[in-house]
């Protein structure tokens, strides 16, 4: 609209000079500094017009691009230069804001410090074909609440990339944090085909380790552990940086609704929920009998939580599988221990809700699974439990 209102205004009113002239040269003597406000108005435009070029999705995400978009829209450094010689009053508009912004990179600058970011990687999991759990040493000096995320850089893997991903493990847990990722594009991608080719070349030594999942289709879990020296662990973590899900204690009844990758910020809500039965928790010496503390199950919020994961494969509740049985154990052992003591009937304070959207596409195929799939219905009711993930 600027650019748009100048133009006609040299279009309609120029009688000593051309229309081009006006443009590209300082015929017009407008601007703060040398009469340059059409020539630094040009440079804008065209250095806008490569940072709107540069963002749009189509570019952005193809392969190797990631880097441009970010290069070209550091050019508003220049962008705030010129503006402060094409307008004589504008230094004042910026002069706090622009002050603000240096004094936060001055103090993200922490990030490469051993205390508050610059930490490792104890390992890394390849959970199937598209997703990968990352789990990093939690650095001396770092608070989170439950369902934050943080900015994450492997610079041995893809230099000056930061990338934002929930947190999934618990603040509850003091040594590691856990951070699942789903390969897409560009880095998520990159990261993920450097460790499963470090994977496949590790040797013997005990780095390497498998485990198998028990569901229909046996699916393989690979491990790195990585050592001290080892260049690959070296990350740096920003943050935390807060979302609505930090706050989902302050209700009485929450339903968390998550959908495949979507569910890792539920998952620390429910590590969360672990850690706080357990601090209930007390076991008699002599007779071995467990019982929670009734005054703080009876402060806790929330009161009642409807856990629903949504996936379009039944392999994917394998990622947090236990994480899930852990709850379904702790909350079985809550429950038994109130209702042994002489308490009224206590439901269920977690209800766990998975739905497998993944169906078949034709009648002929929905048919040959009826019995299955009736079979499947029968042993959740009668064992309280899916059959093929035994959730």
């Amino acid at each position: 609209m600027h650019t748009g209102g100048h133009t006609i205004h040299f279009a309609t009113h120029t009688q000593d000079w051309s229309f081009l002239k006006s443009l590209f040269t300082t015929a017009a003597q407008l601007g703060w500094v040398a009469d340059s406000a059409t020539i630094t108005g040009d440079i804008f435009l065209i250095i806008l017009l490569v940072m709107f070029i540069c963002s749009l999705q189509c570019i952005r995400q193809r392969p190797g691009f990631y880097k441009l978009f970010n290069y070209t829209h550091s050019l508003f450094w220049i962008l705030f230069l010129l503006l402060i010689v094409h307008s004589r009053d504008f230094w004042k508009w910026t002069l706090v804001p622009m002050t603000l912004y240096i004094l936060e990179k001055i103090y993200l600058l922490k990030r490469y410090l051993p205390t508050y970011g610059r930490t490792r990687l104890i390992s890394a999991r390849i959970e199937d074909k598209n997703v990968l759990t990352l789990i990093i040493k939690r650095p001396k000096i770092f608070k989170f609440h439950t369902g934050e995320y943080i900015n994450i850089c492997l610079p041995n893997i893809i230099n000056n990339e930061w990338h934002p991903f929930t947190i999934s493990s618990s603040p509850e847990r003091t040594d590691v944090l856990r951070v699942t990722t789903m390969k897409k594009y560009n880095w998520t991608k990159k990261v993920y085909e450097h460790f499963k080719t470090k994977l496949t070349h590790s040797d013997d030594d005990g780095h390497l380790t498998e485990v198998i999942t028990n569901t229909r289709n046996i699916i393989s879990s690979n491990e790195i552990n990585f050592t001290e020296d080892d260049k690959d662990a070296f990350i740096c973590v920003e943050g935390p940086f807060s979302t609505c899900t930090s706050y989902i204690f302050d209700c009485e009844h929450v339903v968390l609704i998550g959908a495949g990758i979507g569910i890792t910020p539920y998952i620390s809500a429910l590590e969360t929920l672990i850690h706080r039965l357990k601090q209930q928790r007390c076991i008699c010496p002599h007779c071995g009998t467990v019982i929670y503390s009734q005054s703080s199950s009876q402060i806790r919020q929330p009161k009642k939580i409807d856990f629903i994961w949504v996936s379009r494969g039944v392999e994917n509740f394998s990622w947090f599988r236990k994480i899930l049985d852990e709850f379904e154990v702790e909350q079985e052992s809550y429950l038994n221990s109130l209702n042994s003591n002489g308490n009224q009937q206590q439901s269920k304070y977690l209800d766990i809700h998975l739905y497998n959207t993944l169906l078949p596409c034709n009648e002929e195929a929905t048919l040959a699974n009826l019995p299955y799939s009736l079979v499947a219905s029968m042993y959740e009711v009668v064992k309280d439990k899916e059959m093929e993930t035994q959730v």
